[in-house]
């Protein structure tokens, strides 16, 4: 009989003297998610006497993962102390900073998923980190600010090009971040710690692309707008109620909740990968003029061809369906699912 659980035993073999802490993590769960677990428990010589050894310094990012395998829950550091010891001893800090340091752990226990292969957990982060920002005290320009080099280091060491944490660092910065928050990604003449040249170089590449995007969209709104125009009566003209409606533009896709008067906007729901539904915006009118009327930057999740994904440019996301556009089952070809 299998045992229910199994220990793991973290090193910081940089510290003096050197330490380690050993944790208790269920196998049925962590199996689902883990590919590193699950193949160290597929094999009896990689957990001498029951035990997974990792050399993984940071012990309170191992424990963000633990709350989450027995309760599904996100927790940053700060949260996992006050959840052991309600009455311990705090620093005050302003909301701003708390914030700041928690999205550091946030990305924190994302490159930890990485290291242990869990993707749903990553996706998870994910999630959690898009779903703080859109808070309304979620202080989303802090993120930005969290992005110190040695931040970023970890993102570019453990990931590919095109991979969707870059997407979500870009977008983000695009979306938030403030004159001075950019200078601070320039390599300048000081002997502070720089960043990534891949990670100035890639980032450069998509605020042009994000640009020529807004373009595009712009030249699209442009001809819609035209089209959807009628010509003015004579005031001889019989009145025909049927002709001369007024009529008004709404960009594509909407981001305002009134309806367009001048299209008929057909929203579909979809049970498009798992669980998150699929909002489809679709013209009756003038999209038959054969005109191309779609978000250029994120069209919906099930309209992106798998061999297209790692290509395409994001906004921010603002509904739970463009979450999937950042998470790693997608881009894998699997179907993007809500997790717990």
């Amino acid at each position: 009989m299998s045992p229910q659980t199994v220990t793991v035993k973290l090193r910081d073999k940089d510290a003096t003297p050197v330490t380690t802490k050993e944790f208790s993590i269920p196998v049925a769960r962590v199996i689902q998610t883990s590919a590193y677990f699950r193949a160290r428990l597929s094999s009896p010589s990689k957990h001498r006497d029951g035990i997974i050894r990792i050399d993984f310094p940071n012990f309170s990012v191992f424990e963000i993962y633990i709350e989450w395998l027995h309760t599904g829950n996100i927790l940053t550091i700060s949260a996992l102390l006050d959840l052991r010891d309600p009455y311990r001893s705090k620093t005050r800090r302003a909301p701003e900073d708390m914030a700041r340091l928690g999205y550091i752990d946030y990305l924190g226990a994302w490159f930890l998923g990485d290291w242990i292969k869990d993707t749903t957990f990553k996706d998870s982060v994910i999630d959690f980190i898009i779903s703080k920002m859109n808070n309304g005290d979620g202080y989303p320009q802090q993120f930005v600010r969290a992005l110190k080099p040695s931040i970023v280091n970890i993102v570019y060491m453990s990931e590919q090009p095109g991979n969707p944490i870059r997407k979500l660092l870009y977008a983000a910065i695009s979306t938030f971040a403030e004159q001075d928050d950019v200078r601070m990604f320039v390599p300048g003449d000081t002997e502070a710690e720089e960043y990534p040249r891949i990670f100035v170089r890639e980032l450069l590449v998509w605020q042009h692309r994000m640009q020529a995007g807004l373009r595009q969209q712009e030249e699209v709104r442009r001809k819609a707008e035209m089209a959807s125009m009628r010509p003015l009566f004579s005031g001889f003209t019989e009145p025909n109620p049927k002709l001369g409606i007024p009529t008004s533009h709404v960009s594509w896709p909407s981001t305002d909740s009134e309806t367009d008067t001048a299209t008929s906007y057909a929203t579909t729901t979809q049970s498009t990968y798992s669980g998150y539904p699929s909002t489809i915006s679709s013209a009756t009118s003038p999209a038959k003029r054969g005109l191309r009327l779609e978000n250029e930057f994120a069209p919906s999740v099930a309209r992106v061809p798998e061999k297209e994904r790692a290509n395409v440019i994001l906004r921010w996301p603002r509904n739970r369906e463009e979450y999937c556009f950042f998470h790693e089952h997608w881009y894998e070809g699997q179907l993007c699912r809500k997790h717990a």
